[in-house]
């Protein structure tokens, strides 16, 4: 049985703007999300830095 998952991602660009996104998939996990976000982090270099935050999923 597949669950489904749901993470808020947002990135800050300066000390007063952020981008957020969400990712959503079955059997998602928090390590897989944050290892994409630090890619991207990585690969854009114009991220200060990232949280995430796991968010219900509607049933």
């Amino acid at each position: 049985m597949t669950e489904n998952k749901r993470y808020l991602i947002e990135f800050a660009v300066n000390e007063s703007d952020s981008i957020s996104r969400y990712v959503e998939g079955d059997n998602l996990s928090l390590e897989s999300v944050t290892n994409w976000a630090k890619k991207l982090e990585q690969d854009e270099g114009c991220f200060l830095s990232f949280t995430i935050k796991e968010e219900s999923s509607a049933p």
